[in-house]
C-alpha cells in the first residue's frame, strides 16, 4: 500500500519527462506511453465495397502528414492490394497529392486489417473497426514497442464532406469501448473553402455511380404505389318500388278558397232547385182534361180526343174550346127548327 503513492509520482515524472522530450528533442506529439488497444475488426469486410471516395471528417493530428485540410482518400482495389490516392491542402493552403498502397496483414486473417506502405514512412497498420460502406467508416492505427511508447491514430471518414453527428458519435463510442480516447481527434476542414467545392456535385455523382457499381449502395428504387383497393361489390339489389306519384294539385289563390259552409249551403240549394222547378212547371201547365169523345155532325167531321195534345197542347185547347161550344149551339139550333 505504501508503494502506491510512489508509483503515482513515478508516472507523473515519466509523463513530464515525455513532454520535455517532445519539446526539446522534437519527438512527435502523437507518441505516448502505453500499448496499442485490442481491436475488434469489421466482420466480413469487403474491400471492393470499401473502394471509392472518402472525406476525412476527424483525425489525430500528425506532424508528418502533409495534408491538413480538405483531405480526401480515393481507394482502388486491384484484387491483391488497395491503392490509395490522397489529396488536400497543406498548412500554407498548397495543394498536396500523395500515393500509397495497402496490403493485407498476413498475421491477421480478416481483410479489414491492412498495412500501409508509403514513401518515406514506416509501414503502419490500417484497421477498419466499423463501416456501412455507404456513409461512414471508423479506422484505427497504432504502433508500439518503442521503449514503452506508442503512436496511436484514429480516423472518421465519410462519403460526403459532412457526416451526421450520430454517425460521428457511433465511432466515438466504438473507440471508447476499445479503451481508446477519441478526444484526441480534431475536425478536418471540408466543404466550401476547399478546391473541390466547385465540382463537388460531379464528384458525389461519380462516387454514387461507383458505389452502385461495386454494391456499396443499393439503387434508390421508388416505392411502388399500392393499387387502390376496390371495396367489395355487394350483390345487385332491386330498386325499391315507389308508388306512382300523383301530379300536384294546382295552386289556388287565397280568394279562390271558399268557405266550406258556403259550399254546403249552395249544394243544398242546388239539391232543392229541381223540386222547385218541377212545382213551378206544375203550376204553369194545366192538368190534362179527362178523355172524352165529342160527336161531330155527320157532315164528315171527324171525332177528336180532347186530350190528344198532351201536356204541350194546353194553349191550343184553351183557344178551340169557344169554337166548339159555338158549333154545338149552332147545331142544336138547327135541329130545333127542323122539329118545328
Amino acid at each position: 500500500m505504501t508503494l502506491w503513492p510512489v508509483a503515482v509520482v513515478g508516472v507523473a515524472v515519466v509523463a513530464s519527462c515525455a513532454h520535455l522530450t517532445h519539446a526539446f528533442l522534437g519527438i512527435p506529439s502523437f507518441l505516448e506511453f502505453g500499448n496499442c488497444a485490442k481491436v475488434d475488426l469489421k466482420e466480413n469486410f469487403d474491400p471492393v465495397k470499401y473502394t471509392g471516395l472518402w472525406f476525412d471528417i476527424e483525425t489525430v493530428p500528425n506532424e508528418y502528414q502533409h495534408t491538413k485540410k480538405c483531405v480526401t482518400q480515393n481507394y482502388t482495389w486491384t484484387g491483391e492490394r488497395m491503392d490509395v490516392a490522397t489529396r488536400g491542402l497543406s498548412v500554407e493552403d498548397k495543394k498536396v497529392r500523395q500515393t500509397a498502397f495497402m496490403l493485407r496483414d498476413k498475421n491477421i486473417p480478416n481483410p479489414a486489417s491492412m498495412l500501409v506502405n508509403a514513401e518515406g514512412v514506416p509501414e503502419a497498420p490500417y484497421q477498419v473497426v466499423a463501416t456501412d460502406y455507404r456513409t461512414f467508416s471508423c479506422v484505427y492505427s497504432c504502433l508500439d514497442g518503442y521503449a514503452g511508447f506508442m503512436a496511436e491514430f484514429m480516423w472518421v471518414f465519410s462519403r460526403t464532406p459532412t457526416l451526421p453527428a450520430e454517425k460521428v458519435k457511433y465511432c466515438y463510442d466504438i473507440f471508447d469501448t476499445m479503451g481508446v480516447d477519441p478526444e484526441k481527434m480534431m475536425p478536418v476542414v471540408q466543404g466550401q473553402p476547399c478546391p473541390y467545392f466547385e465540382k463537388l456535385d460531379q464528384m458525389l455523382a461519380e462516387s454514387e455511380q461507383h458505389m452502385l457499381k461495386v454494391g456499396s449502395a443499393e439503387p434508390s428504387v421508388p416505392k411502388p404505389v399500392p393499387a387502390p383497393t376496390q371495396p367489395p361489390t355487394a350483390p345487385p339489389t332491386q330498386p325499391p318500388t315507389t308508388a306512382p306519384t300523383t301530379p300536384p294539385l294546382p295552386r289556388t289563390r287565397e280568394n279562390d278558397v271558399q268557405d266550406p259552409r258556403n259550399v254546403v249551403k249552395k249544394d243544398k240549394e242546388l239539391l232543392k232547385s229541381p223540386r222547385h222547378e218541377v212545382k213551378e212547371s206544375e203550376k204553369r201547365i194545366d192538368p190534362p182534361p179527362a178523355s172524352k169523345t165529342v160527336v161531330v155532325p155527320s157532315r164528315g167531321s171527324s171525332v177528336r180526343r180532347a186530350g190528344a195534345g198532351g201536356v204541350g197542347s194546353s194553349a191550343t185547347t184553351v183557344l178551340t174550346t169557344p169554337l166548339l161550344l159555338f158549333t154545338l149551339l149552332l147545331w142544336l139550333g138547327q135541329n130545333q127548327k127542323r122539329n118545328f
